[in-house]
């Protein structure tokens, strides 16, 4: 999962994106990691994914302040996450209080 061949894909990655050279790109955070979905984590609104857990991993690489969250699936293949749970929390879309539902108070204790 972390393989060379992996953080250099990555790597690359960030260097396409920031323009930067590669030795200027940390590894803040490395860590295998179960998703509840197929979206990694990092839903992308009108998508449908997969409902099953995913194993997979996720790796933080950060230059000149600005941070890059990856998530990679257990076949390898890797994605930028770019609004982590779709702007919500790791993967969690809220629900709604009854008293949403019909009309009332929008107020949360």
């Amino acid at each position: 999962m972390f393989s060379t061949a992996m953080m250099r894909r990555l790597k690359a990655d960030v260097v396409r994106r920031a323009g930067v050279d590669e030795d200027a790109i940390e590894v803040v955070t490395r860590r295998r990691r179960t998703f509840s979905d197929g979206s990694l984590g990092c839903p992308e609104p009108g998508k449908v994914y997969t409902q099953a857990l995913v194993e997979g991993a996720q790796v933080i690489l950060a230059v000149g302040g600005q941070r890059y969250d990856y998530r990679i699936s257990d076949r390898g293949s890797f994605r930028l996450c770019e609004q982590p749970g779709g702007g919500k929390g790791p993967g969690l879309t809220p629900k709604p209080f009854p008293s949403e539902l019909k009309g009332g108070s929008t107020e949360r204790p």
